[in-house]
């Protein structure tokens, strides 16, 4: 999806959030999935639509231990499934700029490879982007596309860490080298020219071990035990700046500003989805 949300809380802590959240009438989302699916689910995932009218929902089912995709309707509440094919794995799925179709990030099983894919809320036609966006051939953890659906950014964990690609017209464009560090995408300007993403290592620095190895500023204790901060590329001159704290999106609340999403702990290792006005 275009974003993880997550948030963090203790057990009385999350009972109190969540109690206060339906009283100030939050739609429950999450129980909206399961009545649908006649399951308990917890939340691995959720986004907002372009055009803020939709949340995408990745669920995991705690009977079946297996995984899918829901498009949850803002304006009347209605649900629908997108069906996932048998034996494979959905990684990560976003929404496209057109809000009517998604990108799905899957690895199929025989033989075991990643592939991405495109296809329309609702439907079970799948048509294969993997040429188009090169970042597939590995582990895919995140992917998003830009609002003008021109560029990808993909969150991939070859070799066991993760790095972001930046892609257009099947080439990649950007691509960081953070080992040993950590790096993820925060989300993209609402113009799509600018691509926030969070990491440990000084990437202002340069993009490559290389760069910053050359840069006379260039110093391993900068990662500060693992303390990360937001980084804003440029996808039409490739500098590398410190983000602007007012400029980075927020992943919870929706692109016209009105909704709010809050996945919060429901139970032991299960995640509650609701949904506030704002």
């Amino acid at each position: 999806m275009v974003i993880l949300v997550t948030a963090v809380a203790s057990a009385c802590g999350a009972r109190d959030w969540r109690r206060a959240l339906l009283k100030a009438g939050a739609i429950n989302v999450g129980e909206a999935v399961e009545e649908a699916l006649h399951d308990s689910v917890s939340v691995m995932d959720a986004s907002f639509s372009p055009d803020s009218s939709s949340i995408l929902i990745q669920v995991l089912s705690l009977t079946r231990g297996t995984g899918s995709l829901w498009v949850y309707s803002i304006e009347d509440g209605s649900l629908v499934e997108n069906g996932l094919r048998p034996g494979w794995t959905l990684e990560t799925a976003a929404f496209l700029a057109d809000s009517k179709h998604l990108l799905l990030a899957t690895e199929r099983p025989e033989p075991p490879t990643f592939r991405l894919y495109q296809t329309r809320v609702g439907s079970t036609e799948w048509a294969n982007l993997t040429d188009m966006i090169p970042t597939s051939y590995v582990e895919t953890v995140r992917v998003a596309p830009s609002p003008d659906g021109s560029t990808f950014a993909v969150l991939s964990a070859g070799e066991g860490h993760p790095d972001v690609m930046v892609s257009s017209g099947g080439d990649v464009i950007v691509e960081t080298q953070v080992y040993p560090g950590f790096v993820d995408i925060v989300g993209w300007s609402a113009k799509g020219g600018v691509l926030y993403f969070e990491s440990d290592m000084p990437l202002d620095l340069g993009l490559t071990m290389e760069a910053r190895e050359k840069n006379i500023a260039w110093d391993e204790s900068m990662r500060d035990g693992g303390k990360t901060r937001i980084f804003a590329l440029s996808i039409e001159t490739g500098a590398v700046t410190m983000a602007d704290a007012g400029d980075v999106p927020d992943p919870t609340i929706s692109p016209d500003g009105k909704w709010k999403l809050h996945v919060i702990p429901v139970g032991e290792a299960v995640t509650g989805l609701f949904l506030t006005a704002r």
